[in-house]
């Protein structure tokens, strides 16, 4: 497929493209690249004023550095100087799936196009049905043909929720009217742990426990329990047992002692006297070592999201008070961290302004936070809003908040995204375009403070026809005990945005680097999280949907030297970022503070700035001095968490 897609755009042959493309086939990264390396400039902007600047940007056109302009508006809908000059390609699916339905594999993502167009074909014509049976078993690799064996059904949960995109609900629909007809699923909650991960993942860990158990006691016989697999009876679950544990979906169980089990049940059974967090965090550095530095460099997003999970449960682990690691354990952490960086800093100088294109239905950027929201009002999928943002927290962060909230709550379901910062991850550049929906360049005059935060909420909302006294934005006190915020019980308040700083006061007053951070963090779940709960589920009680995320995270970083004698050429100051608006100044400080880089011409941040940030985790501080810091681009600080909260 990318062979024939590729033949539309010939090398050195219109100095100007316009691609039609309705279907998103221009989407995926594969292509991206390939263009790229025919010494295309791909320009994908939905925004007709940040199309012309891009454009403008990139003349004269020539053959030898040929643009494209992607758009899935008609080509007539362009500008007519450039639909004049344009070559003009027509886009669609259907010439690649002939024998495929055309409105069942429009549902899917670019990605999931992209693994279907590596199958081979059916052999025939296949309707409506056929196509969806086709897609499921090829590309989300289920076969409804043998639902009927609950251990295959359990292992295909497994897989599809290690996945980063689920499936649409066209699909789901039907698999789930499939499942529903074979009776060993009677009493099973079937939409639930398909569609809830942590559902499947208690549901999981309940059958793995009661078996175990069972086994322990020499007991093992057929439950009288509303679900139940035999572990003993199912070689699939027995030879893929070892990769749930490795992936996070099962927990191994305790017991007195392993000596006498079947060696396949081993990696999921623990014995008493071991430390079952030391463990995990070796068999994450088993599963990271692994990553070779070659194989990196090759991820796309969908592989980066999976990396940022699990690189986010290892500094968890690796900064865990109370865990005692080896000199070893601590040398590998800094070693992956650097190849890690410094691969995800190449992705990013390169993909990073396209996704910036990409906003519905999926988003990518922070800033394309408020449209989601308003997409989704718009569908009915929800109606009161309310986007909290825990200022500072990073995915690490979050998976701390999780495991505390889902203990706590278990009515509670959580739909998690990731999304990407804006760059640099500074809070007065990040946190205002995940406020205001819009890129740095259109606030450029207040990049470096906070303090028009209210009036871009509400001007954006009200944009979406939302009345001004139906919007509230309040930033959240830094102690909320016995706080009830004035605005909850408004029947009229349609849109919410609460700012919390605790997280990144945490950060900045660190002075024991991330162990005491997350030592911090501890403490925060035990006392002032417990009243932020409590608005939550007051908001909950109103009919409110909650979105949670952050405008960027953080890392433990050490100083490699100040950077003196600025003066008045810089714009914003940071830690792990300085941000210049005169090109000479950043440049010069650049050549100082090695190794180090330029972020410019993005079309995110303003033309005229340019921001200087750190390789790796270093830091603009006195050498050798560890803090926490935030402001790079970082796996850490750039991939944040983007979370749907219900009851």
């Amino acid at each position: 497929m990318l062979d024939q897609l590729l033949k539309n755009f010939p090398k050195k042959t219109y100095p100007l493209t316009l691609a039609h493309d309705p279907d998103r086939l221009m989407e995926d990264e594969a292509v991206l690249t390939a263009l790229v390396e025919r010494g295309f400039d791909l320009v994908s902007e939905p925004d007709p004023i940040h199309l012309f600047y891009k454009i403008e940007g990139l003349k004269p056109f020539s053959i030898e550095k040929p643009i494209i302009i992607r758009t899935e508006q008609e080509l007539n809908e362009l500008p007519y100087h450039l639909w004049q000059q344009g070559h003009r390609v027509q886009l669609s699916l259907h010439p690649y799936f002939p024998y495929l339905s055309y409105p069942v594999i429009q549902s899917l993502t670019p990605s999931q196009i992209w693994k279907l167009a590596e199958v081979q074909p059916p052999p025939k014509r296949l309707g409506h049905e056929g196509t969806i049976r086709f897609v499921l078993k090829e590309v989300f690799g289920i076969d409804v043909n043998h639902l009927h064996q609950t251990d295959y059904f359990l292992f295909w949960l497994s897989e599809y929720h290690h996945q980063t995109e689920p499936m649409a609900n066209l699909f789901l629909e039907f698999l789930i009217k499939q499942i529903n007809a074979v009776p060993e699923y009677t009493s099973w909650p079937i939409p639930e742990i398909i569609t809830n991960k942590d559902r499947y993942l208690d549901l999981l860990q309940s059958l793995w426990g009661y078996f175990v158990d069972q086994k322990t006691r020499n007991q093992i016989a057929e439950s009288k329990a509303p679900y139940y697999v035999n572990f003993d009876e199912s070689d699939l679950l027995q030879s893929h047992l070892a990769n749930m544990v490795q992936v996070g979906h099962l927990q191994p169980v305790k017991v007195a002692e392993d000596e006498g089990l079947p060696y396949w049940i081993k990696p999921g059974v623990i014995e008493e006297a071991e430390n079952v967090e030391l463990r995990r965090f070796e068999q994450l550095e088993e599963s990271l070592s692994a990553q070779s530095p070659e194989t990196i460099e090759n991820y796309r997003w969908e592989d980066w999201q999976q990396l940022a999970h699990e690189w986010a449960e290892f500094t968890m682990l690796r900064y865990k008070p109370g865990l005692k690691l080896e000199t070893e354990h601590e040398a590998f952490f800094k070693q992956k961290q650097d190849e890690v960086n410094t691969a995800f800093l190449a992705w990013l100088t390169e993909k990073y302004s396209y996704l910036a294109g990409r906003q519905l239905p999926v988003p990518h950027h922070l800033y394309h936070v408020p449209n989601f929201l308003a997409h989704e009002r718009s569908k009915g999928t929800i109606d009161r809003v309310a986007l909290l943002i825990l200022d500072g927290m990073a995915l690490a962060d979050w998976k701390v908040i999780h495991n505390t909230w889902r203990n706590r709550h278990n009515n509670w379901k959580f739909d998690e995204k990731l999304l990407l910062a804006q760059l640099p991850t500074i809070t007065a550049i990040s946190r205002q375009a995940l406020i205001s929906g819009l890129r740095p360049m259109a606030f450029a005059d207040s990049l470096k403070d906070n303090r028009q935060e209210t009036k871009l909420w509400t001007a954006f909302w009200e944009k979406q026809q939302v009345a001004e006294f139906d919007i509230v934005y309040e930033r959240l006190p830094k102690n909320i005990e016995n706080y009830l915020p004035s605005w909850v019980d408004k029947p009229r308040l349609k849109i919410v945005c609460m700012v919390k700083n605790n997280l990144d006061d945490m950060i900045h007053n660190a002075l024991h680097g991330s162990k005491g951070f997350f030592s911090d963090l501890a403490l925060w779940l035990e006392g002032d999280s417990h009243d932020l709960e409590k608005i939550m589920e007051e908001l909950f009680n109103q009919g409110f949907s909650i979105f949670v995320t952050s405008d960027h995270g953080h890392l433990e970083a050490t100083g490699f030297g100040k950077i003196t004698d600025e003066g008045l050429t810089v714009e914003t100051r940071a830690k792990r970022a300085r941000v210049y608006n005169n090109f000479n100044f950043a440049s010069q400080n650049h050549e100082k503070c090695s190794p180090s880089f330029l972020w410019h011409g993005d079309n995110l941040l303003p033309e005229d700035s340019w921001a200087l940030m750190p390789e790796k985790n270093h830091a603009y501080i006195s050498e050798n001095e560890i803090v926490v810091a935030h402001g790079g681009a970082s796996l850490e600080e750039v991939v944040v968490p983007f979370v749907k909260i219900e009851k």
